[in-house]
């Protein structure tokens, strides 16, 4: 297996780091990515585990494989963060965004699986907890279902089991554009100490359990930080 190792290791220390945060994998609809991790956590790491690894990521995500010396194949799977988390974590979105018309009754649920903070020279990292702020602040829109010319209300509702948050870099003139492909974002240099340990929603805590970024000889490949909720709420 060649470029999916740092995702699995930051599910595994979320898991086993945060209690609270395992109690909400173990009582809920498990996905084969969960199942997998729990596995691992619960029986070791056994000769079976890098197959069904391999079959976990050859059955869901993009991958190009090699045929190596001595009947080895080489799986390789360069994507973006961003992407897998889409894919592998399909049960547990970051939010859910819902779409509400007070004139038709129509009404729809979104999920979102990562949050988007886009950033340029000229931002600060300490600026994530006003952009999750405005996130959060409901949007009234042209309902259009149907022809119905109402207001819809579009609310974010916070998992309350973690955020992800992918952190794209731009730079040039209108370096903030929602036309921008986390493909061609520019790699983040940040200082460790300036990364914000909690962010808060509403009322609730999350605490950073980890980060990841990576870079190849191909391609640029984005940052994804995750951050759990707390044990307690503020």
């Amino acid at each position: 297996m060649s470029e999916t190792n740092g995702y699995n290791q930051r599910a595994h220390v979320s898991y086993c780091d945060n209690n609270k945060y395992s109690e909400m994998f173990d009582i809920s609809e498990k996905s084969d990515f969960i199942k997998f991790i729990c596995n691992i956590l619960n029986y070791g790491i056994t000769s079976t585990s890098y197959t069904n690894r391999a079959d976990l990521i050859i059955n869901n995500l993009n991958v190009e494989i090699k045929q190596m010396e001595y009947d080895t194949t080489l799986v390789v799977c360069a994507s973006t963060i961003g992407h897998v988390i889409d894919i592998l974590m399909e049960k547990y979105p970051s939010a859910k965004a819902i779409s509400d018309c007070t004139v038709c009754k129509y009404k729809t649920e979104r999920k979102i699986m990562h949050l988007t903070f886009q950033m340029n020279y000229d931002d600060n990292i300490s600026t994530m907890q006003n952009f999750l702020d405005e996130r959060l602040v409901n949007d009234f829109l042209n309902c259009g279902h149907n022809g119905c010319r109402g207001l819809k209300t579009v609310t974010t509702s916070i998992s309350e089991m973690h955020i992800f948050i992918d952190i794209l870099l731009w730079e040039g003139e209108d370096a903030v554009s929602s036309n921008r492909s986390s493909e061609a974002a520019t790699i983040i240099k940040i200082k460790l100490c300036d990364i914000p340990q909690i962010i808060k929603v509403k009322s609730a805590v999350y605490e950073l359990r980890g980060l990841k970024l990576m870079k190849d000889g191909r391609k640029i490949i984005p940052s994804e930080w995750e951050w759990d909720k707390a044990c307690s709420s503020v």
